[in-house]
């Protein structure tokens, strides 16, 4: 397929700025694979399942994955089905030929009849069209309760890539570096207190991380433990 200019189908549906491959810390071995797959996207079509529990960085590597082949020059369409009831299934018709489209919790469309028949149809169009598929989901294809079983063979022939949970020093890794990103001082001592009395979940560590940052612009203070204490009621 040839390149066309690299873009993202309007869907007022947009790419998180700290998105990419660089600040993902999560499953390497998926980054590569990815990585290597989008440099090749002028070659035949393929379709990659990934699964992993919540806050495992699903939605970031396919984000990450659309600005990537934004910036090759190719088009990419991401599609979070978590927000479905802002879409009509009818959508998917019009995705045939794109470079690359991803599906993001795919789990919020099973049992959806129409969805599930679009989803099928679009499958198949896009293996003949050579459209590239990222889809991602909670649960492996042959748990995901899905009603119309042409469509359930479909997702079990994908490329299925399981992300593991982080480890907790990786957890405090990737905290350091969102903070590095943005411009703020965390010290790994306090990194290490948010870790023990907050969620250990990545995205309430990263929204934690975003709450102390306003209160550090407002109140103009150093981020320590009694400062941490005192913004999130720790």
């Amino acid at each position: 397929m040839s390149q066309r200019p690299g873009r993202q189908l309007s869907l007022s549906i947009k790419l998180r700025d700290h998105a990419n491959f660089e600040n993902y810390l999560g499953d390497q071995q998926i980054v590569d694979h990815l990585h290597s797959q989008l440099q090749g996207l002028s070659g035949s079509s393929w379709f990659i399942y990934i699964w992993g529990h919540r806050a495992t960085g699903r939605t970031h590597l396919l984000q990450a994955s659309c600005r990537e082949a934004n910036q090759l020059g190719y088009s990419s369409v991401y599609l979070p089905m978590s927000q479905q009831e802002r879409l009509d299934a009818a959508v998917l018709t019009n995705l045939t030929g794109r470079d690359l489209v991803c599906f993001d919790d795919i789990e919020a469309v099973a049992r959806q009849r129409r969805w599930e028949e679009e989803l099928f149809h679009f499958l198949n169009a896009a293996k003949d069209g050579n459209t590239r598929v990222l889809m991602s989901s909670l649960h492996p294809p042959a748990e995901l309760q899905v009603s119309l079983a042409d469509l359930q063979s479909r997702l079990t022939a994908a490329l299925v890539l399981r992300i593991e949970s982080l480890s907790d020093s990786e957890k405090k890794t990737a905290i350091m570096l969102r903070a590095e990103n943005r411009g703020i001082d965390l010290s790994g001592e306090v990194a290490d207190f948010i870790l023990k009395r907050a969620s250990r979940n990545l995205t309430s560590l990263f929204s934690s991380l975003d709450d102390l940052d306003r209160e550090n612009v407002r109140q103009q203070r150093r981020i320590t433990i009694p400062f941490v204490k005192q913004v999130l009621d720790l």
